[in-house]
């Protein structure tokens, strides 16, 4: 399977929805980490295409979960990845503590 990974801030390119259109017809394409930045595109590329959704922006990662995203790949998981593993799905109670675990998800501060 094939996660297509939608990084403009890395590649300079965004996928366009033709695109997703066409890639979520064949059958090994199954997600897409979205690191656009774009809630509303994100909601109506995921209910035009029935790919699965992960945020790929750590930032965005709760507002993602609201909108259907089934999780993360993200870069600060690397530094605390046991706390980063268990992230819960997306029910009303596992938004709630995502919302109380979100403040110490953060990457760590970096000194000279």
């Amino acid at each position: 399977p094939i996660i297509v990974y939608d990084v403009p801030g890395r590649t300079g390119v965004r996928i366009s929805l033709d695109t997703y259109c066409h890639i979520s017809e064949l059958d090994h394409v199954r997600a897409v980490k979205d690191a656009t930045g774009d809630i509303a595109g994100a909601v109506r590329k995921r209910l035009e295409t029935g790919l699965t959704w992960y945020s790929g922006d750590d930032a965005l990662f709760l507002p993602f979960l609201s909108i259907g995203a089934v999780g993360i790949i993200s870069v600060v998981a690397h530094a605390p990845p046991a706390r980063c593993a268990t992230w819960p799905t997306p029910s009303t109670a596992a938004m709630c503590t995502a919302r109380r675990r979100s403040p110490t998800a953060s990457p760590p501060r970096l000194t000279r």
